[in-house]
């Protein structure tokens, strides 16, 4: 089987997986499709074993410049934004927000005077890491979780339902607990759309604001091998909805098969939220959809031992960032 062959397989099988999710999410609600999930082993290491191969094989050999390579462009941003001058400067916008909500007596600044400090070492919880890519940067102590690890040096946690308290509780390669206010970078990395139901995404980046300290950022990476403007709409909705989270969002850009995106836990909630009931055009909601999210399902019965067997669909690009042209 040629190269390109072999990622079709791989990228049916990701997509057989999601599909089979949602449906049983439609079925028998989002939570409970998601528990029977976490139980099914034999998938989860499909998915593991899968995700890990197109990772390290067909998605390396592919992005061999830096301007594709979703581990370098975080790396790189992640470097950008911690240093002292542009910390500072998104800060300060921060604080001239603050003073003017506080001037219509909105907030009292005294209140949001905390602030990240620089330090040598990063944290980095990467949510979804499957195989640990990040390690190769030094800077980062990194915290990779994954509900189906495939590397002995990813903890096991489902980030979705973990509780979020005061300290990281950890059990062997197990994580039970997550602290607050802990972390300066959490990564969402094709994560999103494993997820089947807006509300889950939303509960995800609701943890990612909490786990975070404040000024640190969310960076989200999402497959979209579309035109440059094809999926604005849902981009700017996202903007929204993480607005209304405490997000500011500071960097967008759009790669050959990826949209990358960083959002800055602001000094307030405040400041986001102000942001995004000036901004609001008529069509967002306080949502994040996905293509799929919209696209009319096969109601067509399946076996459980042929759930994953689809033929390959030019659609898949809009889950993954593949190029089969």
């Amino acid at each position: 089987m040629d190269n390109l062959e072999e990622q079709k397989k791989l990228a049916n099988i990701i997509k057989g997986i999601h599909q089979d999710l949602r449906k049983s999410s439609k079925e028998v609600g989002a939570d409970e499709a998601w528990t029977k999930h976490l139980k099914n082993k034999e998938k989860l290491d499909l998915y593991a074993k899968t995700m890990k191969e197109l990772s390290e094989t067909h998605w390396k050999q592919k992005n061999t410049d830096n301007l594709n390579d979703r581990i370098k462009w975080i790396i790189s941003y992640s470097e950008f934004y911690f240093q002292q001058n542009e910390l500072e400067s998104f800060r300060q916008k921060d604080l001239n927000v603050i003073e003017k909500l506080r001037q219509d007596n909105q907030v009292d600044i005294n209140d949001y005077k905390k602030s990240i400090e620089i330090n040598e070492k990063l944290k980095v919880l990467d949510v979804g890491s499957n195989g640990n890519f990040f390690k190769i940067h030094e800077r980062f102590d990194l915290t990779p979780i994954d509900i189906a690890p495939s590397s002995d040096d990813c903890f096991y946690c489902d980030f979705y339902s973990v509780p979020i308290s005061q300290e990281l509780v950890q059990d062997n390669q197990r994580i039970t607990n997550l602290p607050e206010n802990h972390f300066d970078i959490v990564t969402f990395c094709l994560l999103l759309e494993y997820l089947p139901t807006s509300e889950m995404r939303i509960r995800c980046c609701e943890n990612a604001y909490k786990v975070l300290k404040t000024e640190g950022i969310l960076i989200i990476i999402t497959p979209d091998s579309s035109s440059q403007h094809r999926n604005a709409a849902q981009i700017k909705n996202w903007r929204f909805t993480l607005a209304m989270l405490g997000f500011r969002r500071i960097k967008v850009e759009k790669l050959k098969n990826l949209t990358c995106m960083v959002f800055r836990k602001s000094l307030s909630k405040d400041i986001s939220k102000k942001w995004a009931e000036k901004y609001k055009e008529p069509y967002m909601d306080f949502k994040l959809e996905i293509p799929q999210d919209r696209k009319i399902e096969n109601e067509e019965t399946q076996d459980e031992s042929d759930s994953i067997q689809y033929t390959y669909e030019p659609e898949i690009m809009n889950e993954l960032p593949v190029d089969f042209d």
